[in-house]
């Protein structure tokens, strides 16, 4: 492919992510007040409208995964779904109650759902070396969004006119706003994006010095290849997503580990294997404490510090930048250091976040000179502590699975993350006012994925095969 169809299919795709952050900062400043005070709607319709996207999305990423898999086209399943985002974000322009917000809101969320189709397309087209690297800098673009979020908002809040019957102001400028970006976006889906080749199909057309032609041959036709990536012989398996087993080196020490194959064959045989539920159980374990922590910060500012809506819109903007910092640090030491290592890190800085959370803010006071340190020292690991673990679970997740499926899996992945979190808020408002109990079994589950994590962490790396030839090449 030409280098710059190349470069246009990555812009493209990071301007997807870039409008993900966008919407997420230009629509919730203003929900609350939307519900509440423009349509009188009780407080509880506001929490399913706001859990309304992720729902939706739990089952857009499967399906629109799917799709991908299905006819090996991300752009049309992309331009689908910005179809939903722009008929979502137009009705929330123009709806005439809070029931309307909320159809609005699912018919959002599901178009979301083709963010599955792109982490696929990525895994199939990045080597595993580099991949890392990649789904870092998607997932900064979505971060970068959500910093210019607020710049945004402060022109939005200020538009007073009417386009024909409909009146655009504080609380439904975000919704045209956002419908005319994802319109940009569809022009540059429908002309500067395209399609790249899967790289094994590359480096299938390449010669492999590495790999005895007899071996090549008794390896491509040992079983012949069902919908799903596995074998009807069992004897060999080539992909990390086949259902039959091999062992890979572990470790510079020659130290083997068996990757043990389910020998059912599907989708589901293949994604319940050992190192893949680890995998789905950190993404769970990880985005609900996330959520539950986002839910808890305004309370806590304003309970413990008396802070007000500037100095919280200066600790998300200062929060969102080093975000942003330890993504772009992920770039750059993904090349060096294995995915589970830099879980590891995640593990423990948000481990000893949530340790200190209890400590400190679970008999806190009000204006306690201390609380100010505290709750600086608790955000800025649990902050700098998510991307890493964020990136490289996902990056390692796809090098898991089987390129054919990378759809399905990474739509099963994001819907994972959908359910925690929907629970993750749910959870934590309703015990504000109990920060033993709060912070309690979010450490716990840290701890009890800890446990897990490092039962499994001999099998969390991607199969020796394919770093052999990233190596290589």
């Amino acid at each position: 492919m030409k280098r710059w169809k190349v470069i246009s299919t990555n812009v493209t795709i990071g301007v997807f992510f870039l409008l993900g952050g966008i919407e997420y900062a230009v629509i919730l400043p203003t929900l609350f007040n939307f519900v509440v005070n423009r349509f009188h709607g009780p407080d509880w319709m506001y929490g399913m409208i706001l859990s309304a996207f992720s729902f939706a999305q739990l089952f857009s990423n499967p399906l629109l995964g799917y799709c991908c898999d299905r006819f090996k086209n991300a752009k049309w399943v992309v331009i689908f779904g910005n179809f939903f985002e722009l008929g979502g974000n137009f009705l929330y322009f123009t709806a005439p109650s809070e029931y309307w917000l909320l159809v609005a809101r699912l018919l959002s969320g599901f178009g979301a759902g083709a963010g599955s189709a792109i982490f696929a397309q990525i895994a199939r087209t990045s080597t595993v070396a580099e991949r890392t690297k990649v789904f870092s800098l998607a997932l900064m673009a979505r971060q970068c969004g959500m910093l210019l979020g607020p710049a945004f908002n402060a022109f939005l809040k200020d538009c007073h006119f009417n386009i024909g019957p409909f009146r655009v102001d504080a609380f439904t400028s975000p919704g045209i706003f956002m419908a005319c970006l994802f319109l940009l976006h569809q022009i540059m889906m429908l002309f500067l994006y395209y399609d790249q080749p899967p790289i094994s199909q590359c480096q299938e057309n390449e010669p492999d010095k590495s790999v005895d032609n007899s071996e090549k041959s008794r390896i491509l036709h040992s079983g012949s290849m069902n919908t799903y990536g596995t074998q009807e012989n069992e004897a060999i398996s080539v992909t990390p997503g086949g259902n039959t087993g091999y062992s890979i080196n572990a470790s510079s020490e020659d130290e083997e580990v068996a990757i043990r194959k389910p020998h059912k064959k599907g989708f589901l045989a293949g994604i319940l294997r050992e190192e893949l539920i680890v995998l789905l159980t950190a993404q769970f374990v990880v985005f609900f404490n996330q959520t539950s922590f986002e839910t808890l910060v305004i309370p806590l500012t304003e309970s413990l510090l008396g802070w007000g809506e500037l100095a919280n819109s200066i600790m998300y903007g200062v929060v969102g930048l080093q975000a942003m910092i330890v993504f772009f640090l992920l770039t750059i030491i993904s090349k060096k250091i294995e995915d589970r290592w830099l879980m590891v890190i995640g593990i423990i800085c948000q481990t000893f976040s949530l340790v200190w959370d209890i400590g400190f803010f679970g008999h806190a006071t009000r204006h306690t000179p201390t609380n100010l340190m505290a709750f600086i020292i608790s955000t800025f690991f649990i902050v700098g502590g998510v991307p890493f673990f964020i990136v490289s679970s996902s990056s390692l997740f796809s090098k898991l699975t089987d390129e054919e499926t990378q759809g399905l899996t990474q739509g099963f992945r994001r819907a994972i993350t959908n359910i925690a979190t929907i629970f993750g808020p749910l959870y934590a408002g309703g015990l504000v006012d109990n920060l033993y109990a709060t912070f309690g079994v979010m450490a716990g589950l840290v701890i009890f994925l800890a446990i897990i994590f490092f039962m499994s962490f001999k099998t969390l790396r991607a199969p020796n095969k394919q770093r052999h030839k990233d190596d290589q090449n």
